[in-house]
């Protein structure tokens, strides 16, 4: 796994799109990933994001349907306007980082009783998402944001939830962590990994995803 590093102010951006996600035509029948599940490959990516945040609290955000809120409600989650939106597919870009943006109206009339909201919610291990389908984050690629942070957590749930657009200097702290994991599932639409933070982590991304 292999990230871009580049600056955005005081804050270190490394973004990766996984090249074993994106296959040739002559793979067509091979799921991104190159035969590895959607789960698996999230799986790995959540595994890095509890590497990286290691000793702070972890929070996600996924997209709310009858599903995840079902399952996240004993996590009491919380609902919020906003997602990230992360892009890597052949259609928009590979890796077009738009930010925080309003969650959009549902994907489709398969999914008409999903929400206009997020789930925010605070967990001591991500991997519990992976009992949840995988059409449950997503339906043509998974999303899911992690923050990892030192202190004050309730201060950023109140952030995320105010009708303003959230910005993540604002948002995080120096030693807070950001990371957001997109999974391909479909053909044309692959992995990708963002992460943002005040400090270099160039040296603990190096040791975690070799």
């Amino acid at each position: 796994m292999e990230f871009r590093a580049y600056k955005e102010g005081k804050r270190h951006c490394y973004l990766s799109v996984v090249p074993g996600s994106v296959h040739s035509p002559s793979e067509e029948t091979l799921p991104p990933g190159g035969g590895q599940s959607a789960r698996d490959r999230l799986n790995e990516y959540l595994n890095l994001a509890t590497g990286l945040a290691k000793g702070k609290a972890l929070w996600l955000i996924v997209r709310e349907t009858p599903e995840t809120a079902e399952y996240l409600k004993q996590s009491w989650a919380e609902r919020i306007r906003w997602k990230y939106d992360l892009i890597a597919n052949d259609t928009e870009g590979l890796g077009v980082d738009r930010g925080f943006v309003p969650v959009e109206a549902p994907y489709s009339p398969l999914h008409h009783d999903q929400g206009q909201t997020n789930l925010l919610f605070q967990v001591s291990d991500p991997s519990l998402l992976l009992n949840l389908s995988e059409d449950a984050l997503g339906d043509v690629d998974l999303h899911v944001t992690v923050l990892g942070l030192q202190q004050e957590t309730r201060a950023v749930v109140e952030k995320l939830k105010e009708p303003h657009v959230p910005q993540l200097p604002k948002l995080l702290e120096p030693e807070d962590l950001f990371m957001h994991i997109v999974v391909g599932k479909e053909q044309g639409y692959y992995d990708a990994i963002l992460i943002k933070a005040q400090r270099n982590m160039e040296e603990a991304l190096n040791r975690l995803s070799s």
